[in-house]
């Protein structure tokens, strides 16, 4: 049994970096949404039935095409989301950082999409065993995306063994935290989801907090709370 966490300091925490981060968190919230408002409207567009008959509408209706265009946004959406943690991690520093950076999980595409297909993959096989085993792995690998967004040169692997230390102990409390936020989930949910421009940097910086204690086992840089090295200056 990992040592208690004291969760309402760091969501205290997590709140007062989004008071007075050097650069507005709720602006880049405001950013991450409209984008991802954006994929998820184009997303339903390629799933309705065209209501008029023209050039661009019988092109969509190509099953290929209509693929092909849903598995690239589900990608850019994938990829943004390890953009706006990057965004909080650098909140978390005291670094004045542009919102561009919300974007920068491109450069690392290709690891990012594997370690999430990897992540995934394990998550389903043990849910084979049953549910418990299941969610047990996605705490278990909950912190494998933020190693690489912290040391992109670290492989999948790596990155996953390191989340398992991270989180040793920690599972029960990391669920707890997510159910802390119901509410303000079911908030959003009724608001059409434009809360979600405040709570979802409120989670994603709680849940850096849990990551920064699980970083004193070991960090991805090889110690205890190294410096961040984040994607600037990684090939």
């Amino acid at each position: 049994m990992g040592k208690r966490i004291d969760r309402a300091a760091i969501k205290a925490e997590a709140r007062g970096l989004i008071r007075t981060g050097r650069r507005s968190v709720i602006g880049a919230g405001a950013v991450y949404f409209g984008v991802t408002l954006v994929l998820s409207l184009l997303l339903l567009l390629l799933e309705m039935q065209p209501i008029a008959i023209s050039t661009a509408t019988i092109y969509l209706q190509l099953p290929m095409v209509n693929t092909f265009l849903t598995i690239l946004i589900y990608l850019i959406s994938a990829l943004l989301a390890p953009g706006f943690v990057f965004f909080c991690m650098e909140i978390r520093r005291g670094v004045e950082t542009p919102y561009a950076a919300l974007f920068d999980g491109f450069e690392h595409a290709g690891k990012l999409i594997w370690a999430n297909v990897v992540i995934n993959v394990r998550i389903l096989l043990w849910s084979f065993l049953f549910i418990v085993p299941g969610l047990v792995a996605m705490y278990r690998y909950r912190f494998a995306i933020y190693n690489i967004i912290e040391n992109p040169s670290l492989t999948v692997t790596q990155a996953i063994e390191l989340s398992k230390v991270q989180t040793y102990g920690m599972k029960g409390q990391l669920l707890a935290c997510d159910l802390s936020f119901l509410g303000w989930v079911f908030l959003s949910m009724m608001f059409c989801a434009v809360p979600l421009i405040w709570v979802n940097p409120y989670m994603v910086l709680t849940d850096l907090g849990f990551y920064a204690v699980g970083k004193t086992r070991v960090s991805p840089t090889g110690g205890p709370e190294e410096p961040w090295s984040g994607w600037q200056g990684q090939g």
